[in-house]
């Protein structure tokens, strides 16, 4: 407002109208899902210790030598060395709902959602 030559500025009122919807628009996006959930999974035999991919990608494969049992997929868990190899404890058989899931890599396998499912085939 211009009295003279002098000048009065007056601060801007905020819009109560446009500040609630940003609020809300934001909690939604943090608590919807913005960010991901990613579990790791590896391959294992029967006492946890890590196997190559390719042995849980053969249907009723069982290896000849070094491994014990049946060679499984596992999700989470944590890894220790003992005899030079690697071992896993504290995973689980199926992976945690809605979780991203990523190979040993970090490649994407599957992707993860609401009552959703994935699988992953070997293109050999």
């Amino acid at each position: 407002m211009l009295m003279g030559s002098l000048r009065i500025d007056r601060p801007m009122k905020r819009s109560k109208v446009i500040v609630a919807p940003l609020i809300i628009t934001t909690a939604a996006l943090v608590l919807g899902g913005c960010s991901r959930s990613y579990q790791t999974r590896r391959c294992v035999d029967a006492s946890g210790q890590l196997m190559s991919d390719s042995y849980c990608e053969r249907t009723g494969y069982v290896p000849t030598s070094g491994y014990v049992g049946y060679p499984h997929w596992i999700y989470g868990g944590s890894s220790y060395m003992n005899g030079g190899h690697s071992y896993y404890r504290g995973y689980s058989s199926t992976p945690s709902s809605g979780a991203d899931i990523v190979d040993g890599g970090g490649h994407s396998v599957s992707r993860g959602g609401f009552g959703s499912s994935g699988s992953s085939s070997s293109g050999s």
